[in-house]
């Protein structure tokens, strides 16, 4: 949890939960719970599905290229999003999806997604009212070819089967 004072004097409470469990463990979610403190207004939360993320925290690892993966296509729909790809040396091909859901409200028109060929991105629009909390949850699963399945399709379907599956005992 945390507290944050943002430059135009709004002030807002986010708490972010994260579940992972070995038993489902090509999913796993996290949840945002955020309050407005003292503002109305509106409210953007983002979340991206990034096929350009670098693993640039080591040092002596930014010599090397850090382009691991080859992203294949993006998708955005509704509440989900959908990335496929494969590595570019072991050429290992995946699928990681995302489901923007919240217990409080329905999001599908409240979502604007947007795809380019490396990221797939949303935007949850909330009106929002001082004191009041919204929570927001991501589901994200991920499935490679290692899992048994073989072209990029078998792998979207399995991510989809996945995500259907979410996770009501946990969130």
């Amino acid at each position: 949890s945390m507290l944050l004072n943002l430059a135009t004097g709004h002030q807002l409470a986010v708490t972010a939960t994260k579940i992972a469990d070995m038993h489902h463990y090509h999913r796993f979610a996290i949840r945002y719970e955020v309050t407005p403190i003292n503002f109305d207004g509106s409210l953007q939360i983002h979340s991206a599905i990034d096929g350009q993320v670098t693993n640039g925290n080591v040092d002596r690892y930014n010599q090397f290229d850090q382009r691991h993966v080859v992203v294949d296509a993006t998708e955005t729909d509704a509440t989900d999003a959908w990335l496929t790809g494969h590595t570019r040396h072991s050429n290992v091909h995946f699928a990681i999806g995302s489901r923007l859901s919240s217990p409080d409200r329905v999001l599908s028109n409240a979502v604007d997604g947007t795809h380019t060929t490396n990221a797939a991105r949303q935007t949850v629009n909330l009106a929002v009212r001082a004191g009041h909390t919204y929570t927001v949850d991501k589901l994200v699963a991920v499935v490679t070819d290692h899992d048994g399945e073989r072209a990029d399709m078998a792998l979207t379907d399995r991510v989809r089967a996945e995500l259907q599956q979410g996770y009501p005992e946990l969130l």
